[in-house]
């Protein structure tokens, strides 16, 4: 219509050109037409340019739509090659500063019936015109191939004279930047020229690398030199392991000073040999008789010991043998004997006192044997004495008068009534009861004091009734002996006799174990009740337990007030008592946790147990530098749980470390108020540290069963160090 229109004027104005030559000026109507004509082709026009104006927007929307959902999906593939098992918790970058306007979600989720597949939803949304717009795109992912393993590889030398080190042991871990943890190990050692490998020979002499390409720790240890580290926390960066190719990592070792001797013999009626070395009053190691103590150093410092007879603090291995070298005064009992043995804190090598006041076990100021590294020192012979004996002849009999074969042991009592292990452990006497044995002739050695006795007690086991009307051996002990007056070549004669055995009384027990949170019952639950002892997957589906005799007449458990512990797997372990089985005292409280009350004859119903299920959560966060907030990689981050124990976790590339599966923080919500509950609040608490820095933790970190606590930023400074 609008071409026709135009043709029909276009017409008119010719033959209007045409009829009136003369014409100078246009006239009225041809104005009106004109502006007309140009209204028209002007609202075409500006109506051509507003769609066109639209479309270039909606095609600039949509590319920047395009890339933004390209290089999502690029990064998805990235993060899939890099570690596609964890794909689905990744945390994505966040690329909003570079669209602006527009903003992006990723959705990922394993494909039924497949770990080897996953889908990726990507989505893309924004405003346009007032309108919401969005694009959607899926892309399906398959596990990457492993890629084909590399090795490392190199020569361990002497830091000193450059030499081989034959024999040192090297160990490769895995560093895995996703976990922020080490996941793989291996180790091998060196040969006699020095050089490591990880790589196996196969058959025909083919070499076979192993290692998986990324970066790895090495740590280097011989007996005669410092332990070497290499990583990002020792030497500031990983081994890095290429696929297919071998890396060279030669390494010096720093040797250490070389370790010294103390040698020595103690001689004398010496009957239980053994020789101890103590370092500023703290044990270090025992041996027997003759002694060579091998001293090692990790620098030139001059080391000093107390050197003792016996093993630790047991003087029971010394029976007979005292030291009355020193006077008086080094005897807690006021004699010139002392029970303990010899000690060098308190006397000289050739016999004579050094310094009775000193402490028996040595201190930093009263060590004097003293040793350089590299030098052997020999004590020579250091001679004991024995003291004056007596015989006793020991029987021991049952409640009946008859000999009984069974086991006697020996004390020795002074007057503070302290019993002093004499002969170690208890001594078996022959099948009629009897027992000769050579002790000390106390009133030769402390002439001045009647107050010191031999000790003897008895045990044996005697046939007694037991519960389910078992005939059983019950092993009773006697009363103390005290054995005195005792003077050099004395012999007596000493009768010990046993007490009767007693029958048990018995009874049952029954009850029900229930969810702490559900309050429905349990099923294979543990059961422990002292007296009787575990009973395996003791209850059934509806939490019910009865604890009898299997076959047979009679009752399962001694009667009275018993401990009893239920367990099972995916509870907190419910303990009766304060004894504190599996950590029950953490979730519990014992004062309002029923025992079991066994009455004789009868079943007993028992209060219900409750126990409450075993809650897990996720503590995650990022270690950043405090001054600009850089990410730190190869941070050491220990996580300290409350209910004992740590886990040690190491940062990734972009300072984040992660830890799954830990414990809930105590008390959940479900059992605050609950008295049947521990309700002593207990969190978690973790440090970092990275060298260069100095360290930081963050304490009463609280979590829920199911939940993610994050800690965020975690700041460090710098100027310390590990």
């Amino acid at each position: 219509m609008l071409k026709t229109n135009l043709k029909s004027i276009h017409h008119f104005l010719y033959k209007r050109s045409h009829s009136i030559k003369v014409a100078r000026s246009f006239t009225l109507i041809e104005v009106l037409v004109s502006a007309v004509l140009i209204a028209i082709v002007s609202a075409g026009a500006y109506s051509s340019f507003v769609v066109v104006s639209r479309a270039v927007e909606d095609s600039r929307n949509r590319s920047i739509a395009y890339d933004l959902a390209e290089r999502s999906l690029e990064e998805v593939r990235a993060q899939a090659h890099t570690d596609f098992d964890t794909l689905e918790s990744h945390t994505f970058s966040d690329l909003s500063s570079d669209f602006p306007g527009f903003t992006r979600s990723i959705s990922i989720s394993p494909v039924a019936g497949s770990s080897d597949f996953k889908k990726a939803d990507v989505t893309v949304n924004w405003t346009e015109r007032g309108n919401a717009r969005d694009y959607h795109f899926a892309l399906l992912l398959s596990r990457p191939p492993e890629p084909l393993p590399g090795n490392i590889e190199g020569t361990i030398t002497d830091s000193n004279n450059g030499s081989p080190v034959a024999n040192a042991n090297v160990t490769a871990r895995h560093y895995n930047d996703t976990t922020g943890s080490f996941d793989i190990s291996y180790t091998t050692a060196s040969d006699s020229s020095g050089k490591y490998t990880f790589a196996e020979t196969g058959t025909g002499g083919t070499v076979i690398f192993r290692l998986k390409p990324g970066q790895w720790e090495i740590t280097v240890t011989h007996p005669a030199y410092y332990d070497y580290t290499y990583s990002a926390e020792h030497s500031g960066h990983y081994v890095d392991v290429y696929s297919s190719q071998s890396t060279t990592a030669d390494i010096s070792l720093d040797p250490l000073p070389t370790p010294a001797h103390i040698k020595g013999r103690f001689i004398g009626s010496v009957l239980s040999q053994y020789v101890s070395l103590y370092r500023k009053g703290s044990y270090k190691t025992y041996t027997g008789n003759p002694f060579d103590f091998k001293i090692d150093f990790t620098d030139t410092d001059q080391k000093c010991f107390t050197v003792i007879t016996g093993r630790g603090t047991d003087t029971r291995y010394y029976p007979h043998i005292y030291n009355h070298h020193c006077t008086n005064i080094c005897s807690p009992y006021g004699t010139a004997y002392n029970y303990r043995g010899w000690s060098s804190s308190q006397m000289n090598i050739d016999g004579s006192e050094r310094n009775c006041a000193n402490p028996w076990l040595g201190s930093s100021a009263a060590d004097y044997i003293c040793v350089n590294p590299g030098q052997n020192l020999d004590l020579g012979d250091i001679k004991l004495v024995t003291v004056p004996t007596a015989t006793l002849k020991i029987h021991l009999i049952d409640s009946n008068n008859a000999p009984i074969q069974g086991e006697i042991r020996i004390w020795e009592r002074r007057s503070d009534h302290n019993r002093q292990g004499y002969h170690g452990g208890w001594h078996s006497t022959d099948e009629g009861g009897f027992k000769q044995e050579s002790v000390p002739a106390e009133q030769d050695m402390f002439p001045n004091n009647t107050g010191y006795y031999i000790v003897i007690r008895g045990r044996a086991g005697v046939q007694h009734t037991a519960c389910c009307d078992d005939l059983g051996q019950q092993t009773v002990y006697s009363s103390y002996y005290y054995i005195g007056s005792l003077h050099e070549g004395d012999t007596r004669d000493v009768t010990i006799k046993l007490p009767a055995a007693n029958d048990y009384t018995c009874g049952d027990a029954k009850g029900y174990v229930r969810d702490g949170k559900t309050l429905s019952g349990i099923e294979h639950v543990d059961i422990y009740i002292s007296g009787y002892g575990w009973k395996n997957y003791a209850t059934n589906n509806s939490g019910y337990y009865e604890i009898k005799c299997s076959g047979g007449s009679g009752c399962a458990i001694v009667t009275g007030t018993r401990r009893i512990i239920a367990s099972r797997g995916g509870y907190y372990p419910c303990d009766s008592t304060s004894n504190n089985w599996g950590g029950s005292s953490h979730w519990y409280n014992p004062a309002y946790v029923p025992e079991a009350h066994i009455a004789a004859n009868v079943s007993t119903w028992q209060s219900p147990i409750y126990l409450w299920p075993e809650g897990y959560g996720i503590i995650k966060g990022r270690v950043v530098d405090a001054s600009g907030g850089s990410p730190i990689s190869g941070a050491k981050v220990t996580l300290h749980r409350y209910s004992g124990g740590s886990i040690v976790k190491y940062t990734n590339g972009s300072g984040r470390f992660t830890f799954d599966g830990v414990i809930e923080t105590w008390p959940p919500p479900g059992v605050v108020g609950n008295n049947y509950y521990n309700q002593t609040t207990r969190r978690h608490s973790v440090t970092v540290e990275k060298s260069n820095y100095d360290s930081k933790s963050v304490g009463s970190i609280k979590l829920n069963a199911g939940t993610t606590t994050n800690l965020g930023n975690i700041k460090l400074t710098t100027g310390g160090g590990m």
